[in-house]
C-alpha cells in the first residue's frame, strides 16, 4: 500500500508539556482519514507538523516520500504547495477582500494571467456555494461560515494533492455543517 503520510515516534513537548508522545501513524494515498481527540490533544499540532511549520523534538514526518526534517526553508516552502489547508478560524487577511484572499496564492505561486485568476477564483466562489458579490467583501463583512468557505476556496486556489482541515465545521451554522 502506498501512504501520503508516514509519521514515526514523533514527539513535542512546550514548556515541559509533552502534546505529542510517540506517535506513529500511516496514512494511505487517495483516502480520507479523520483525526480526533479532546481539545488540547495535539490534532492542530500534528497538522502544524505535518506543513513543516514546526520541528518535532524528535521523531521522522515523510509526507509524499518526503523526510520533512531533512527540508530548508526555501524547499519547505514549495513543499508546502502540495497541500491547502483550511484552519480553524479561516485564518484569511483582513485588509484583503475575499477575492485577493482567493486570488493570493495564485499570483504567488502560479504563473496563472489575471484574467485566468479572475476566472479561477469566481469558479472557486461558485463552488463553495458563495455568490459573487461575497468577492468584494472584506473579512469582517463576511458570517463566520462565509469566512470559513472563503479560506476553504484559497485552500483549494493550487489544486492540492492534500487537503488539510483543523476542525472544518467550527463556526459553521447547522445547515452548512451538515
Amino acid at each position: 500500500m502506498k501512504y501520503s503520510v508516514e509519521v514515526t515516534n514523533l514527539n513535542k513537548s512546550f514548556g515541559g508539556l509533552k502534546i505529542l508522545d510517540n506517535l506513529s501513524i500511516q496514512i494511505p494515498e487517495g483516502k480520507i482519514t479523520t483525526i480526533l481527540g479532546f481539545s488540547g490533544a495535539g490534532k492542530s499540532t500534528f497538522l502544524k507538523h505535518l506543513l513543516g511549520l514546526i520541528q518535532p523534538d524528535n521523531g521522522e514526518i515523510k509526507v509524499k516520500g518526503i523526510t520533512l526534517n531533512r527540508l530548508d526553508k526555501f524547499e519547505l516552502v514549495e513543499f508546502r504547495q502540495n497541500f491547502g489547508m483550511l484552519f480553524q478560524y479561516a485564518a484569511l487577511f483582513d485588509s484583503f477582500s475575499a477575492f485577493e484572499n482567493i486570488a493570493f496564492p495564485l499570483r504567488e505561486f502560479s504563473d496563472l494571467s489575471e484574467i485566468k485568476i479572475k476566472e479561477k477564483v469566481f469558479f472557486l466562489l461558485e463552488a463553495v456555494g458563495l455568490e459573487e458579490n461575497a468577492a468584494e467583501k472584506f473579512p469582517h463583512e463576511l458570517s463566520g461560515g462565509m469566512r470559513k468557505r472563503v479560506g476553504l476556496a484559497r485552500a483549494l486556489a493550487l489544486n492540492p494533492s492534500i487537503m488539510l482541515y483543523d476542525e472544518p465545521t467550527t463556526g459553521l451554522d447547522p445547515i452548512t455543517t451538515k
